[in-house]
């Protein structure tokens, strides 16, 4: 009966620090946009709607590409609030590291583990300049069709003139979002389970005792 309820406890303590993952992939995608950061800083990406507690990690696929005879360079990948309207504003809520664009289709993966609002709306996508000094030459790959991104649209910001929305397009992305861990009180009702059924268990091989022996 101990080993039951014990493994029963682990069972529900093992569950319970899994959580429950939203999970968005629409790679590789059917097309691709060029969006050249040679002359000026540009951004652009994607908006999702939340459906978990925790922006656990994203991928963009991404090209190098090549525009006046010059090569690719570097990007970095932001996270954004949106506003009102949907469009995305504010200062970054996470951005990565420069990444060394490649002359190939590469999924690049980033691990923001950031806290999200569930039913809110962020934006997820690549910057060459206007958050930072990178500086690269690139396309994403996109889907050519509406709703590939559940309450999701392509924006773009081309040499920091403010983002403007591409409806019927969405990224190739994969966007991963989980449950956070769980609470102080769940894991104290189950040490507090294990403890009760240790205390009032009897030794091995020894019937229980009721009142004292003369």
């Amino acid at each position: 009966m101990m080993k039951s309820t014990l493994k029963s406890a682990i069972l529900l303590l093992v569950l319970a620090s899994i959580g429950a993952a939203g999970e968005i992939d629409t790679r590789p995608g059917n097309g691709y946009s060029p969006f050249y950061a040679i002359t000026g800083p540009d951004s652009a990406g994607n908006t999702f709607m939340a459906d978990d507690q925790t922006l656990h990690s994203f991928t963009l696929t991404l090209y190098e590409q090549t525009a006046g005879g010059l090569t690719g360079g570097q990007f970095t990948a932001i996270v954004l609030a949106t506003d009102a309207l949907g469009a995305p504003t504010g200062a970054p809520l996470w951005q990565s590291e420069a990444r060394i664009l490649k002359p190939f289709r590469t999924d690049h993966l980033f691990l923001p583990d950031i806290e999200i609002t569930p039913g809110e709306q962020y934006y997820i996508g690549f910057d060459t300049g206007i958050y930072g000094d990178a500086e690269g030459t690139l396309a994403v790959r996109l889907w050519d069709l509406p709703f590939a991104i559940p309450s999701g649209i392509w924006w773009y910001n081309l040499d920091a003139s403010g983002f403007v929305p591409v409806p019927g397009f969405d990224i190739a992305a994969q966007i991963v979002m989980v449950a956070p861990e769980p609470n102080s009180v769940l894991l104290l009702a189950v040490v507090y389970l294990l403890l009760a059924t240790a205390r009032h268990r009897p030794a091995p091989g020894r019937p229980p005792r009721f009142g004292t022996a003369h």
